[in-house]
């Protein structure tokens, strides 16, 4: 039987897109493939000799196993203990070292930016059955564009079992249209562009041309995206998509706080239905294909899943990007103002308060809009305050080093959108600042400088200034106040 071909009558693919417990789902999915004429009442599979035993059984049964791991980057990010790794790797270790079931196949899908995390395969001595490594060139494949003939042949054979029959003039002009002038066809768009026949069940030439061309086909296909997240949040889905583009036509990967500041700029929500309405639609188009969630540390990001829809996006939606550019000049504008404001609220006389009064609520609407585009500037900020501070420390200036701990921890506490992973940051930089002033010898202890707290305010304080002599400062808050204060003793001079 040793020299003897095996003549195998399928595949029996096993596929796998969930590795928070990784061998509980192999064992799922393969007792869910599993033909009936190999399955028993006592068959457990709970153990990995188990698991190779079955392996057999099925290759004897003429039967080629292929295990397949979809969007395998995912377990790195929810295994990154290395003893579970090792033990993953080590299990297909042993099922390809196996002498028995030697037709075994194995497929690891992934990123081509995430390949280098395959790199750990190789230092376990069970994978050394890969030969020159699981990235060379004998292992690896790029999944690339079709050429014409292959699309072709993709769409008959994905069509031809099915009662969805598109007829063969349909076949050639639309695989002529998607390999327009680069002479290939892009896997990404024949899969949009054949989704959307399929949704308008458009199967004859003539409907198609009645439709127009492919780009008609792909911009209904978002839109009815689109309009799966709710008439109530047509605009933030629009909004959502666009921001999740650059200028240059490409997928930036964005968090859901930098998505949320960019909504923020253009639509009046409420925080919280803001969030709600976001995560909502989020999940409706991770949910549809359209947008990868990749889960990082320490914050998950969001991508579109091809570079080819970020083009396409930005080039549909230019009468939005010009309402964004006029956005962003009025709140230029508002800042302006609202620097004009603070100077007159800086000179103290009666007659400056009655003027500030009268513009309260013009120069607060500015503020408002005005909030966003800090938001970045005051995260650059903080993030260099923190650093300047540890640096300090290192070189042995703890006075310095507190005050800086000081401002950059302010700065937090002034910032209605800092996230939790900032806010740890800020703090642990202040209790390593103050532990360290407190402990350190009196001869070797450096001037740390008192703090005064000015409490006064009923809500978020958005705006401070200073007057030119330094001793007064004005301060404008969400309560619809604008406050000075003498520097030196922390009162209140004036209420506005």
């Amino acid at each position: 039987m040793e020299n003897k071909a095996i003549g195998f009558q399928d595949n029996l693919p096993v596929t796998i897109r969930v590795y928070n417990s990784w061998f509980t789902e192999l064992k799922e999915e393969l007792l869910d493939v599993l033909p009936q004429r190999l399955k028993s009442e006592d068959l457990k599979l709970d153990t990995q000799e188990e698991f190779i035993l079955k392996f057999v059984e099925i290759e004897k049964n003429n039967l080629r196993t292929i295990l397949i791991f979809d969007q395998f980057e995912e377990f790195f990010f929810v295994s990154p203990d290395d003893k579970d790794r090792t033990e993953f790797f080590k299990f297909l270790g042993k099922c390809l070292n196996h002498k028995n079931i030697g037709s075994l196949r194995i497929i690891l899908s992934l990123r081509v930016d995430y390949l280098h995390l395959l790199l750990e395969c190789d230092e376990i001595p069970d994978m050394n059955i890969i030969g020159d490594g699981i990235l060379s060139k004998s292992v690896l494949y790029k999944l690339g564009n079709l050429t014409p003939e292959n699309a072709k042949t993709t769409i008959e054979s994905l069509t031809q079992k099915t009662t969805f029959q598109l007829e063969p003039d349909l076949i050639n002009r639309l695989v002529e249209d998607l390999a327009g002038e680069v002479g290939s066809v892009r896997p990404i768009e024949l899969q949009v562009v054949g989704a959307q026949l399929e949704t308008e069940n458009i199967t004859t030439l003539a409907a198609y041309q009645q439709i127009g061309n492919k780009k008609e086909l792909v911009k209904r296909y978002l839109g009815e995206i689109v309009n799966d997240c709710g008439e109530e949040n047509q605009e933030l889905a629009e909004l959502l998509l666009y921001f999740l583009t650059d200028e240059q036509g490409t997928r930036p990967l964005k968090t859901k706080v930098e998505l949320e500041e960019n909504l923020q700029s253009l639509l009046e929500l409420d925080q919280s239905e803001a969030e709600n309405n976001l995560d909502l639609v989020l999940e409706i188009f991770v949910k549809s294909g359209l947008v990868v969630l990749l889960p990082e540390n320490p914050c998950e990001r969001y991508q579109l899943v091809h570079d080819y829809l970020a083009l396409f996006i930005r080039q549909q939606q230019e009468p939005l990007s010009q309402q964004l550019e006029r956005e962003k000049q009025r709140r230029k504008i508002g800042e302006a103002k609202l620097n004009r404001f603070l100077k007159i609220a800086l000179a103290g006389s009666v007659a400056a308060g009655v003027v500030l009064t009268l513009l309260t609520v013009t120069a607060w609407n500015a503020a408002k809009r005005a909030e966003t585009q800090k938001q970045q500037a005051d995260i650059n900020a903080i993030q260099a305050l923190t650093k300047s501070s540890e640096a300090m420390f290192a070189s042995g200036e703890r006075g310095n080093a507190l005050i800086e701990a000081l401002r950059v921890n302010q700065k937090v506490k002034l910032a209605s959108w800092a996230t939790l992973d900032t806010q740890e940051l800020t703090t642990a930089a202040l209790s390593q600042a103050v532990y360290l002033q407190r402990n350190e010898k009196p001869e070797n202890k450096s001037l740390a400088l008192p703090v005064n707290t000015l409490k006064g305010h009923e809500g978020w304080v958005n705006s401070v200034g200073f007057s030119p002599d330094g001793k007064q400062l004005a301060s404008g808050s969400e309560d619809k106040t604008i406050k000075i204060w003498d520097v030196t003793t922390g009162k209140v001079l004036n209420t506005l």
